[in-house]
C-alpha cells in the first residue's frame, strides 16, 4: 500500500494495457482488482487516481474486462 509503489504500479499497468494481449493477461492475473484496491486505498492522491483511472480506461477496451470492472464496483470507484 506504499503510495509511490501504487502510483508507479498503476502507471505501469496503464502503459501495458494499451496492448490487446496484455489487457487479458492483466485481468487474468488480478490486475483489475489491484488497480481498484489502489484507488480505494489512496482516494485523495491525484496521481494514483489519474494513473488508476487511466489503467481502467485501457483495460475496459476489452468487453470482458468492462464487465469485471463493473462487477467489482469500479464504476462507483471512478465516480467518487
Amino acid at each position: 500500500s506504499d503510495l509511490e509503489v501504487q502510483r508507479k504500479g498503476c502507471g505501469a499497468l496503464w502503459n501495458l494495457a494499451v496492448n490487446d494481449e496484455n489487457r487479458i493477461k492483466i485481468a487474468t492475473l488480478g490486475g483489475i482488482e489491484d488497480v481498484l484496491k489502489a484507488l480505494r486505498t489512496h482516494p485523495s492522491d491525484l496521481e494514483v487516481q489519474r494513473t488508476g483511472c487511466g489503467a481502467l480506461w485501457c483495460l475496459a477496451v476489452n468487453d470482458e474486462n468492462k464487465i469485471t470492472i463493473a462487477t467489482l464496483g469500479g464504476i462507483e470507484d471512478v465516480l467518487k
